[in-house]
C-alpha cells in the first residue's frame, strides 16, 4: 500500500513539474502564477505576525509582477464603480469594493523585467502612492549541497545580502522558474521558501497554477486608471520617483502620519487624536509608527 502511494504521489509531483515546464517553454503568452503565504511583522516590537494568505507572483519568462490578488481584486473593481471624475457608476462593484475592505496588503506591488532589470514598485499607504523606478540586478547568490523537503518539493538551500537584509531560500530546481517573492530572484529554480535573518519577513509557497498570461500589463493599466481619476482630487498624492527616493518618502508615511498628511496637502492634527476607554479616560490614539519595519531597511539608503 505505502508503494502504492509512494507511485501516485511521484506521478502527481511529475505530472506538476511537467505542466509547470510546459507554461514556461509554450508561447510568451503562457504563464505561471504562485501564491504564496507572507508572513510579516509591522514593527519591531510585534510578538506574532501579520499574514497575507494571497501573496502573488506572475511570471511568463521575460516579466514578473508580485502584489496582493485582493489588492487586485479592489482596484479592479474601483475601475468599474467609479467614473473618471470620481462618482459611483455601479453600486454592485461599490459594495464589493466594501466586502473587500481591509483584505490584501498594500504597502507595494513590484514589476519586473527580467531581461533589462528595471524594476518599479507602487507604494501606497492611505492616501499616498508613490512610484519607485530603478534598475535592479538580482541577488548574487551563494549556493549550498543542503536539502530538504518543501511542500513535495525537493529544495536547495541558498544565502544572499541583498538589499540591505540577509536572505535564506530554499529553491527547487524540478520546477525551472528563476523566479520568487518579492525581488528574489535569480536562482535555478523557484523560490519556494524564503525569510531574512530575523525573520521579520517569511514567504512561504501556498500554491501554483498554469495561466494563460500574466497581469503585469493589466495591473499597469489599472494603477494608470486610478491615478488618473485621483490625481487632481483633493486629499491624494501621486508621484513618481528613483527607487532610493520613493522608497524613503514611502516607509516615512509609515512612520509619521503627520508627514502622510503634509503630503496629501490636509493638517489632520495627526498624533494629536485620542479614544476614550470604558473608564473614561484618554487613550492616545496615533497613527505614527516609530518601529515600522520596512522590508528594505532605512539604513540602507544611508550608505
Amino acid at each position: 500500500m505505502n508503494k502504492r502511494n509512494n507511485i501516485v504521489t511521484n506521478l502527481h509531483r511529475l505530472l506538476v513539474v511537467v505542466l509547470c515546464f510546459t507554461a514556461f517553454t509554450c508561447t510568451a503568452q503562457e504563464a505561471v502564477r504562485v501564491t504564496y503565504l507572507f508572513y510579516h511583522k509591522a514593527d519591531t516590537t510585534m510578538k506574532g505576525y501579520n499574514l497575507n494568505a494571497d501573496m502573488t507572483m506572475d511570471f511568463d519568462g521575460k516579466n514578473a509582477l508580485f502584489y496582493s490578488d485582493a489588492t487586485y481584486q479592489r482596484d479592479s473593481l474601483e475601475l468599474i464603480a467609479f467614473d473618471k471624475h470620481g462618482n459611483t457608476v455601479n453600486d454592485k462593484a461599490y459594495g464589493e469594493i466594501y466586502d473587500l475592505s481591509g483584505k490584501g496588503f498594500r504597502d507595494w506591488i513590484c514589476f519586473i523585467d527580467h531581461q533589462t532589470n528595471a524594476v518599479r514598485i507602487h507604494y501606497n499607504h492611505g492616501f499616498v502612492n508613490i512610484e519607485g523606478n530603478a534598475t535592479l540586478p538580482p541577488p548574487k547568490w551563494e549556493l549550498t549541497n543542503e536539502t530538504q523537503e518543501i511542500s513535495g518539493y525537493l529544495c536547495k538551500k541558498a544565502y544572499t545580502r541583498y538589499l540591505g537584509r540577509t536572505w535564506t531560500a530554499w529553491y527547487a530546481e524540478d520546477l525551472p522558474f528563476c523566479a520568487g517573492p518579492w525581488l528574489l530572484r535569480g536562482l535555478p529554480g523557484l523560490i519556494v521558501s524564503a525569510e531574512d535573518t530575523n525573520k521579520y519577513f517569511v514567504f512561504e509557497l501556498r500554491w501554483m497554477e498554469r495561466c494563460v498570461s500574466g497581469r503585469y500589463d493589466v495591473f499597469s493599466t489599472i494603477l494608470a486608471g486610478i491615478k488618473k481619476r485621483k490625481q487632481n482630487r483633493r486629499g491624494n498624492y501621486f508621484a513618481s520617483f528613483p527607487l532610493e527616493k520613493a522608497d524613503q518618502m514611502a516607509t516615512r508615511t509609515h512612520v509619521s502620519s503627520q508627514y502622510h498628511d503634509q503630503l496629501i496637502g490636509m493638517q489632520l492634527l495627526s498624533g494629536a487624536g485620542y479614544m476614550i476607554r470604558n473608564d473614561g479616560s484618554r487613550q492616545d490614539a496615533s497613527l505614527d509608527r516609530p518601529d515600522y519595519l520596512s522590508i528594505i531597511p532605512p539604513n540602507y539608503w544611508k550608505k
